[in-house]
């Protein structure tokens, strides 16, 4: 089972995220484009980066998330 994101899309990330910037991934469905770009807009210099994850990828990201939730945070 493949469950990785893309090697385009690490090299994009790699080229729009320097060293020293910060990045944040969301997993969304159901969204208005024009929403998200508009709300985007409120971030000067926020870039989005557009991407569909396998089936695989998004079970795994759900399951990992459902687990973490369940471990309380101890750190």
């Amino acid at each position: 089972m493949t469950t990785g994101i893309k090697d385009e899309t690490v090299h994009e990330l790699r080229t729009e995220v320097p060293p020293g910037r910060t990045a944040l991934a969301l997993l969304i469905s159901h969204v208005s484009m024009s929403d998200l770009q508009r709300e985007l807009a409120r971030f000067p210099g926020a870039t989005l980066i557009e991407t569909d994850m396998p089936p695989a990828a998004v079970v795994a990201v759900q399951e990992a998330l459902t687990e973490a939730n369940r471990t309380p945070f101890t750190g």
